[in-house]
């Protein structure tokens, strides 16, 4: 199964320029639906053409192995199908420490 990773590509941006990416940034950066991206973000076994591959390895400015990755289908368990991807923890401490460091002391 491929397996996206468009949530460590944005909080990676987010931390490099100290701000917040949005999905609709990215969507209207890139041109691709935003709700391709949610859908490539949050549902396993979703598939997408490669201009859009392209279009986000252009936007992120990084390579297609940051972007997607192969994951064996034993290494996916049945349980965590159609689960919140473990990395959106990840995500939200970023977007937290973001947050904190525009606020007044």
């Amino acid at each position: 199964m491929i397996r996206f990773r468009l949530r460590e590509r944005m909080a990676d941006k987010a931390f490099r320029e100290g701000r917040i990416v949005k999905m609709q940034e990215v969507a209207d950066a890139t041109g691709v639906n935003r709700m391709t991206l949610s859908k490539m973000a949050n549902h396993r076994d979703h598939s997408c053409r490669t201009d859009v591959l392209d279009r986000l390895c252009k936007y992120f400015e990084c390579s297609l192995s940051d972007i997607a990755e192969y994951v064996p289908d034993g290494a996916v368990s049945e349980s965590s199908k159609g689960s919140v991807p473990p990395n959106r923890q990840a995500v939200r401490k970023q977007r937290q420490a973001v947050k904190s460091r525009r606020l007044p002391e």
